[in-house]
């Protein structure tokens, strides 16, 4: 018997008759998971292509969690990308007495935009613009923010992925196709964005247009706001226009060093 079934007889004792039931041995391979990319090591060789900064060096094993500007990259985000990871290395170890060394894997988050929630739950150290580094223990998780990235060639695969028409235009201008076995749904994707298809120049004017109402708006509180006390600014605005202007502000501030 190991020592995990004696600690489980020992608790069922305990709660027998109480509100709580324990059990054992939970099988937590029921309800599938699924982590969005992996890039692997399959051979010897050098990568002769730049990588986007941040990403560099790979390892052998690179577990992405990746979220779009329709999500935000959280502290749920987070708990997930670790709890992927030991998954992960379970099952690409020859057992769980000989795992895989924690420097064959590397963990990416990226995000199309800066996550203020999880910066107000975790430290976020930044190495370099749009390159965070998150250390949890002795993980260290490697967050991209994609509207931070600079606009550099290395870069445009992930800008592509961007809610920013400026950088979209520059992703699609620099981002070359590689192979040929993904030519397709990548010129689809460069395609729209390129505004052969209406209805995507649409959307990419309509937000231009809310970006320009946005700042148009926020100009308007700051005047209203001129030598107003704090007691007279909560009750003159909104809950709505206060957060509002406070993100504005947040996106002013000189980068963190």
């Amino acid at each position: 018997m190991q020592w995990h079934d004696l600690l489980g007889a020992v608790l069922i004792d305990f709660f027998d008759g109480t509100p709580y039931d324990v059990e054992t041995e939970v099988d937590l391979s029921l309800k599938k998971q699924f982590l969005d990319i992996v890039v692997i090591r399959k051979k010897e060789g050098e990568l002769h292509h730049p990588l986007p900064d941040g990403m560099t060096p790979l390892a052998n094993h690179n577990l992405i969690s990746f979220k779009s500007h329709q999500d935000s990259f959280d502290g749920w985000s987070l708990q997930e990308l670790i709890g992927y990871y030991v998954n992960y290395r379970k099952q690409t170890s020859s057992s769980l007495d000989q795992l895989l060394p924690e420097d064959q894997f590397q963990l990416f988050g990226i995000a199309a935009r800066f996550p203020d929630n999880l910066a107000r739950q975790v430290r976020l150290e930044e190495s370099q613009s749009g390159v965070y580094d998150i250390h949890i223990g002795s993980l260290r998780i490697r967050l991209l923010v994609i509207r931070d990235l600079p606009n550099k060639p290395a870069n445009a695969m992930l800008k592509l992925f961007s809610i920013v028409p400026e950088q979209i235009e520059f992703a699609c201008r620099n981002y070359h196709l590689l192979s040929p076995h993904t030519t397709g749904i990548v010129d689809q994707l460069i395609s729209k964005y390129r505004k052969e298809d209406e209805r995507m120049a649409t959307t990419i004017e309509e937000l231009n247009r809310k970006l320009m109402k946005e700042a148009m708006e926020m100009a308007s509180v700051a005047e209203r706001l001129k030598g107003l006390t704090t007691e007279q600014i909560l009750k003159r605005l909104s809950p709505e226009e206060i957060e509002a202007y406070l993100r504005t502000l947040k996106k002013k501030k000189p980068k963190r060093k």
